[in-house]
């Protein structure tokens, strides 16, 4: 797990990275930007780590954003403009091929306007107990809503006695005149708050957690893997894949100083760790069970191989 925070302008990221380890031949993972409630007075706690690890669990990789409190909703919505830019820059460093963001109540608000008005729009949105039209600042939620806007996964609950249900209905009826496709979860009952409703995030209220609507987070992830994009595994490298050049001994590579330059550039570590044991070994079986590779990476290595034995 790479646990980093990010500084932004007013605000800041904190990540919940999956390692790519070789063994699990991953590629690229779906990002999701957790953005907590709290009535842009504070960032909720509940709705922040436990959502990321929710998502973690699931093999995603996950991002809170800790924005701007104290000073109203725009000043929030431009945290989470920037926050939406800052992340599509850095896909490929964050090893993510989707970006969803999750906000909850002050933050779905905050989430629905960063979609709908952002430069760098998400893939996908899930808003969990939203209030669209509740919050007065300089992006409506309802009239913005265009051909462009992302696809929506949407939680609420029928009791919810603190952000109305109606505010959920009336964002579904406004994507469906767009034809922006959506899946909803309205749930019979569940105080307003009930973020992913275990008892982690619960504070020993036992109206928050053994919910039926808990289900909405496994919902959620299926519905990103079905509508915005799963998981993308490596191809697999083959002995056959490789070049014939590679196929040979790691000892007869030693005494070049051209072919030890090339292997120590694209594998710092592979002679150091394998000289003593495994100088026997083809270099190219060496590379597909020691290292975490492309079968570019290892085309590049095999020519500048074969062009420091021509010389």
């Amino acid at each position: 797990m790479i646990l980093k925070r990010i500084k932004l302008t007013n605000a800041y990221i904190d990540t919940y990275l999956l390692e790519n380890y070789k063994e699990l031949s991953i590629s690229k993972r779906p990002g999701v930007l957790v953005c907590p409630g709290g009535a842009f007075a504070f960032c909720s706690n509940r709705e922040s780590e436990q959502v990321a690890i929710a998502f973690n669990n699931a093999g995603f990789n996950a991002f809170v954003l800790k924005y701007t409190v104290g000073k109203g909703s725009d000043a929030a919505i431009n945290d989470g403009f920037e926050a939406l830019d800052y992340i599509t820059s850095h896909k490929d460093e964050f090893a993510i091929n989707k970006i969803i963001i999750c906000g909850f109540s002050a933050g779905a608000h905050l989430a629905a306007a960063a979609s709908i008005y952002g430069k760098n729009k998400p893939d996908g949105m899930i808003l969990v107990y939203p209030p669209i039209t509740e919050f007065k600042d300089s992006y409506d939620i309802l009239k913005g809503i265009n051909a462009s806007t992302p696809k929506a996964f949407i939680v609420h609950t029928f009791s919810d006695a603190t952000v109305s249900v109606g505010q959920s209905l009336m964002l579904m009826q406004r994507l469906y005149e767009n034809n922006i496709e959506f899946e909803s979860h309205i749930y019979r009952a569940g105080d307003h708050g009930f973020s992913v409703a275990n008892k982690a995030v619960s504070a020993g209220n036992p109206k928050i957690y053994d919910l039926a609507c808990s289900a909405w987070v496994s919902m959620a992830i299926r519905w990103i893997s079905d509508a915005i994009g799963d998981i993308e595994f490596l191809k697999k490298i083959e002995k056959d894949d490789l070049p014939p050049i590679l196929l040979k001994p790691l000892k007869e590579f030693l005494d070049n100083p051209g072919c030890v330059e090339a292997i120590n550039r694209y594998f710092p570590n592979l002679i150091k760790n394998n000289i003593e044991k495994f100088s026997d070994f083809l270099l190219g079986m060496i590379i597909l069970y020691t290292e975490k590779t492309t079968l570019d990476q290892i085309n590049l290595l095999a020519n500048e191989i074969s062009q420091a034995i021509e010389n």
